[in-house]
């Protein structure tokens, strides 16, 4: 029970902390600088564990695979310029987890997170 409380604890924090953010400029005197977050994609409920963390690979699957422009959809990046939309990508190092939690009727339930860091090009208009 300790265990699933420190769970539960940790994914509420993941969930409603900020992206970390981390900016390097490309060049000096360059406008643009690379920008890398953390996002956090939580799926629904499963009934097994085996299959939330088939659904998570599958959404890590299609995160990796997707272009810039869906990217940037699915992951809600605070990017507006096309050159910033454009240069949106997941890093290699994506994951899934698996929360396991008992719903109000008593049934155990089953809900992937998928973690994955992005970079992307910012405009910095300083």
């Amino acid at each position: 029970m300790k265990l699933l409380k420190s769970i539960a604890v940790a994914t509420t924090l993941v969930m409603f902390s900020l992206p970390s953010m981390a900016s390097t400029s490309l060049l000096p005197g360059s406008k643009y600088s690379v920008q890398s977050n953390e996002r956090v994609i939580n799926t629904t409920t499963f009934e097994t564990r085996d299959a939330a963390y088939a659904e998570g690979q599958h959404v890590l699957n299609v995160l990796e695979t997707s272009k810039p422009e869906e990217l940037h959809k699915m992951l809600r990046v605070m990017a507006w310029g096309p050159q910033e939309i454009s240069s949106l990508r997941i890093q290699d190092n994506g994951y899934v987890t698996v929360d396991e939690m008992m719903s109000s009727d008593g049934n155990v339930e089953y809900r992937a997170n998928v973690n994955v860091r992005y970079e992307h090009f910012r405009y910095d208009n300083n």
